[in-house]
């Protein structure tokens, strides 16, 4: 049995609801250009393919809580010319 691995300063972008999953390139622009992360402030995205959503580690807890307080449920992407 595997064991759960405790995710630190790291919060959830969902893609429940996207008609197929954005690119890498698109992922990353959306956290530069919409949320306002600098590439110093994250130190890790991870896609979760099982789970349907990306992972995004940022350097400190406070960043992480931030951008969730911040852009929580206030965005779209834009994919295949399309909003979600």
């Amino acid at each position: 049995m595997s064991s759960v691995r405790i995710r630190e300063n790291t919060f959830k972008l969902c893609l429940k609801n996207f008609p197929k999953r954005p690119t890498y390139e698109e992922i990353h622009a959306f956290v530069h250009d919409k949320v306002g992360l600098k590439p110093t402030q994250v130190t890790r995205l991870q896609m979760n393919h099982s789970q349907n959503c990306v992972h995004i580690k940022c350097v400190d807890l406070k960043t992480a809580q931030d951008a969730v307080i911040n852009h929580n449920d206030r965005h779209e992407l834009v994919v295949d010319k399309k909003r979600i």
